[in-house]
């Protein structure tokens, strides 16, 4: 596989989710997708929603992670970014 085509940039977006609650990202982030797959997920986290680290505000919530089409990606709690 080309090293180029997997470390491509797209935008991705980062919808915080809580129960039945969900703040969605209208604006997104550009990032690479080896980036939003690994654990350099919470860097980009931390840069589309600052505070997001705050545990006493963002226990229990979730991101997920999306693509321009709207597909979810995967799930993150915040937690484990705390």
């Amino acid at each position: 596989m080309d090293p180029c085509i997997d470390s491509m940039i797209a935008r991705f977006y980062f919808h915080l989710v809580s129960g039945h609650t969900r703040i969605a990202d209208r604006v997104g982030l550009e990032a690479r997708e080896d980036a939003v797959m690994s654990d350099a997920v919470f860097e980009v986290i931390a840069e589309r929603w600052p505070g997001t680290g705050d545990g006493s505000v963002w226990s229990g919530w979730m991101v997920e992670v999306t693509d321009g089409d709207g597909r979810i990606l995967r799930t993150v709690s915040l937690d484990d970014c705390l």
